[in-house]
């Protein structure tokens, strides 16, 4: 009864303090000092980004969930204030022959969908190119294994975090109702909660979930 008490006195505090975490204009300037056009809360400390510095980092960190600054409210959003390619975060060579001469040239090659715990993501396999000798190099099978990815089809059209399978794992063992399906329904609800498309299959999610478990 205590517990339930103080909880209903902090109540009108913790309403008013989540909504005032909601109003970007308490944040009107990025850390260079131009205005701010998103938040990253993955990006904490610093989590409010002018356009400039959102492409500067989320081109590194595809990852990350942001929310755009539009018409003065904070709405979920994958977009960019001008077009760029994500690629896949995936270890790759710094150089790919033995040129002494030659610079690494790094580019989009095919497109790949990402699944992880917070549903999927519509990436480019990473392409790594010598510009003097034009050897090419993009991931093996060993290298999005190492990765911590587990391929949903054979060419890398869908790849599955292994995460995703372990907390599917994992919930099955402590819940054994819940279902594949309803899983996958999650994953896709958290695709669009974060602004982002894409619809995952649950015949690619099993089939994929059954060869990583055998492994």
């Amino acid at each position: 009864m205590v517990s339930l008490q103080k909880w209903k006195e902090a109540r009108p505090c913790l309403i008013d303090n989540i909504l005032a975490t909601l109003d970007p204009l308490s944040h009107r300037v990025c850390q260079c000092g131009k205005q701010v056009v998103v938040r990253c809360l993955d990006c904490l400390p610093l989590s409010f980004l002018c356009a400039e510095c959102d492409i500067a980092v989320h081109t590194r960190f595809v990852l990350h969930n942001r929310e755009a600054v539009t018409g003065g409210f904070l709405q979920p959003s994958s977009e960019f204030h001008k077009p760029i390619v994500r690629l896949l975060p995936v270890q790759r060579p710094d150089h790919v022959c033995d040129c002494p001469a030659g610079n690494v040239e790094v580019s989009p090659g095919a497109i790949v969908a990402l699944v992880t715990i917070n549903g999927c993501y519509n990436l480019a396999l990473p392409v790594v190119s010598c510009t003097s000798c034009d050897l090419m190099w993009s991931p093996s099978v060993k290298d999005i294994l190492g990765s911590g990815y587990w391929p949903g089809t054979l060419n890398f059209c869908t790849l599955f975090s292994m995460d995703v399978f372990q907390s599917f794992y994992d919930i099955k063992k402590a819940a054994p109702g819940m279902s594949l399906k309803a899983f996958v329904k999650m994953l896709d609800e958290r695709t669009a909660h974060f602004g982002r498309t894409g619809r995952i299959s649950a015949d690619a999610f099993s089939k994929s979930f059954v060869e990583w478990s055998a492994v």
